[in-house]
């Protein structure tokens, strides 16, 4: 690759770049008429670089710090936690059975009650009826203090199942039933943990959080030794965790990330070019579109996910081509850097410095492609998940594709060709 690969740079996106409220500014061009537009309505949160969840305001980008390093863009479906006390423990909405919450360092701490020996399946936190039937998520944070394991169990009477979490070694396992389980690590010694599953009829049983793993049916001895602190409790009804939304009292709701509206006539390549991610997305069954185009699904080239694929399309005038599809799985949820092509009459995809596939492609007539969304055009589904950099180039060749998606990070690629962010 040479070194005039920073002159074809046409526009770039990471979220270090700056933002305000409504507004996320790109690197390039700088004039405004590249940054994006923001709107979201409801409590939302973010992991800031501390790795403390912190609360935004409507419509403020969330730059979530947490998988560490530089800070990336979370976009979002919209989500609601149902529990409607998500932080105070001490509140009668949680039942305790041989356990007690206290207070230690602005946390709640669960512990046993110190009251003789019980059989773990009769040590819990607390139960609460479940809302319809369907899938849902339950998640809460954790962290170690004393006892190593916690287990998580729907217990709803059609499909229970339960899963146990080491918070020692951050090792998740499923106990038994048709459940998924997930664990993360937090900057601030925090564990996340959840549970997947699904319900069938209305206030389907309860969920329970036990001290210890769940494994064993022998009695233990009650003696103010089995304790873990807590967190930030969700239920909802998703496929997996969202981010945390905080109650007080009753629901709330978080609505869709939108992030749209950038760039203009002048920006795009629209006779030859690259449309460039670096970032994960989530493998919730929905669609989610990354697209720059003349605002409507007509004419536009677009990355999109669904149902754990990243897809690869282009449509002129309304006539479809497309790429083979890229079926990660759960694994879309690891930062991909995708470089998907068009021009010269063809179009074609580099993921992770590997080119994917190849088509037939006639592009479009200078000055079509005016916007970068997340989504194409009002009402669309945006990309969900976690970004790193948008950028779009005039049009590159293997080598150079290559390279560009190559590097491991955006830093990376500014620092070789000495390529001033500002």
């Amino acid at each position: 690759m040479g070194a005039a690969l920073p002159d074809k740079l046409r526009y770039a996106f990471t979220p270090s770049g700056g933002y305000k409220e409504g507004t996320l500014y790109s690197l390039v061009p700088n004039d405004n008429v590249g940054n994006f537009e923001v709107e979201r309505t409801g409590v939302a949160t973010r992991v800031n670089k501390d790795g403390l969840i912190e609360v935004v305001a409507e419509n403020v980008p969330r730059l979530d710090y947490s998988d560490g390093g530089c800070p990336k863009l979370l976009t979002e479906v919209q989500s609601e936690n149902l529990i409607p006390y998500s932080e105070d423990f001490s509140q009668s909405y949680w039942n305790k059975t041989n356990s007690i919450i206290t207070t230690q360092d602005n946390f709640y701490v669960l512990s046993d009650d110190n009251s003789g020996s019980v059989n773990p399946s009769s040590l819990d936190l607390f139960n609460f009826n479940l809302p319809i039937g369907g899938t849902y998520n339950y998640s809460l944070l954790v962290k170690y203090n004393g006892t190593d394991s916690i287990s998580i169990q729907n217990a709803s009477f059609g499909s229970p199942s339960q899963c146990s979490f080491d918070i020692k070694n951050g090792v998740a396992d499923i106990l038994y039933g048709d459940a998924s389980a997930n664990i993360e690590k937090y900057p601030n010694g925090f564990y996340r943990v959840s549970i997947s599953f699904s319900t069938t009829t209305d206030l389907d049983g309860a969920i329970r959080l036990y001290l210890g793993d769940g494994s064993s049916s022998n009695n233990i001895t009650l003696d103010g030794s089995h304790s873990v602190i807590i967190a930030n409790t969700q239920l909802e009804q998703q496929p997996q965790a969202t981010s945390y939304i905080p109650t007080n009292g009753s629901p709330q709701q978080r609505g869709a990330d939108s992030v749209t509206n950038a760039g203009d006539s002048s920006t795009f390549n629209s006779e030859s070019g690259v449309l460039f991610f670096d970032g994960s997305s989530v493998n919730n069954g929905d669609f989610g579109n990354l697209s720059i185009s003349d605002g409507s699904p007509a004419n536009d080239i677009l990355i999109y996910t669904s149902n754990g694929n990243y897809n690869f399309v282009a449509n002129y005038d309304g006539v479809s081509s497309s790429l083979q599809s890229l079926n990660l799985g759960d694994n879309i949820k690891i930062p991909t850097r995708i470089g998907l092509a068009y021009g010269n009459g063809s179009m074609f995809v580099y993921v992770n410095g590997v080119k994917y596939d190849t088509a037939s492609f006639d592009a479009w007539n200078q000055g079509t492609l005016n916007t970068l969304d997340y989504g194409i055009g009002a009402g669309m589904n945006g990309l969900k998940g976690k970004t790193k950099s948008i950028q779009h180039w005039d049009y590159l060749t293997d080598e150079e594709m290559e390279s560009l998606t190559g590097y491991q990070s955006y830093a990376d690629m500014t620092s070789q060709f000495n390529f001033n962010t500002l």
